[in-house]
């Protein structure tokens, strides 16, 4: 079954969480920058938050529709 967490936003370009898979996910995410930010420790922190970002943006445009801009309706 291929149920879509993510949907586009109505104005502008991406997408926001649509069920509780999405939610958690994003959710997840935040908590995981907080650690790494919290716990920061002389590691290469930015190279970790950016790799962080470009598996949730990976995992989301495998969940979501392909996005695009909107202007809204």
């Amino acid at each position: 079954m291929n149920k879509m967490w993510f949907t586009t936003k109505r104005y502008g370009w991406g997408w926001v969480p649509n069920t509780w898979e999405g939610w958690t996910l994003t959710l997840v995410f935040m908590i995981w920058i907080y650690f790494l930010v919290q716990n920061y420790e002389g590691r290469p922190l930015i190279e970790l938050v950016i790799f962080s970002a470009a598996a949730l943006v990976y995992i989301v445009s495998k969940k979501g529709p392909e996005p695009r801009w909107r202007w809204g309706k």
